[in-house]
């Protein structure tokens, strides 16, 4: 009686570690399926001419395959095209790509250098105009709505794919008594303004 008592222990402790086995393996072919699709669309991106997409694909499986290459490659063509913009005076795609080479140590400092003269530049140009649907991110301040009132994200914002992440800027305007009179707001994704801008006006009764 003892021994087949011992045989059952023996038997679940092997079939525990044979499901754990499992499981681990399949998790393994889950990652490795998923990291072949995010490869494959950023390999998609890149040929389409869509850099920021395929860079921000390809940085979400670093070391898998050449995918580190294919980000030095983006960034390369990336940094020559500023150099083209910058010569012919188009500020705006200028501005869009050093923003996106900023923070890669190869182009960094020539990059942080040329953004802080094309936003002062800009942000003199830009105060008369209300942000629009298509505007850079970070030009939304130099706007005549100025900085928002407020920025809203998801709660998990930071877990989401860069190409799923949403901001809502808000600016909200009261009257004396602290009500709330006016709440303009737009959308921002992957660094742009995403749609019309909205203006809601609240009429408060006497």
């Amino acid at each position: 009686m003892l021994q087949t008592k011992k045989g059952k222990i023996t038997l679940a402790i092997v079939g525990g570690f044979l499901t754990c086995w499992v499981l681990y393996h399949n998790l393994g072919i889950d990652d490795l399926v998923e990291k072949k699709k995010i490869y494959s669309r950023a390999e998609e991106s890149f040929s389409d001419g869509d850099y920021y997409l395929a860079a921000n694909r390809f940085k979400m499986i670093p070391g898998f395959r050449d995918s580190d290459q294919q980000l030095k490659e983006i960034y390369a063509i990336v940094a020559k095209d500023c150099t083209e913009f910058l010569t012919q005076r188009n500020m705006v795609k200028a501005k869009q790509c050093f923003e996106m080479v900023k923070d890669v140590p190869e182009y960094s400092k020539q990059a942080n250098v040329a953004l802080q003269q094309i936003e002062a530049k800009q942000g003199e140009k830009l105060k008369n105009i209300e942000p629009y649907e298509g505007m850079i991110s970070s030009n939304i301040k130099y706007s005549s709505w100025g900085p928002p009132t407020e920025i809203e994200r998801e709660v998990n914002y930071d877990s989401l794919r860069p190409d799923r992440r949403i901001e809502h800027y808000k600016w909200i305007e009261k009257d004396e008594q602290g009500r709330t009179i006016r709440i303009k707001s737009l959308y921002v994704k992957q660094g742009f303004v995403f749609g019309e801008p909205i203006i809601s006006n609240y009429y408060v009764g006497q």
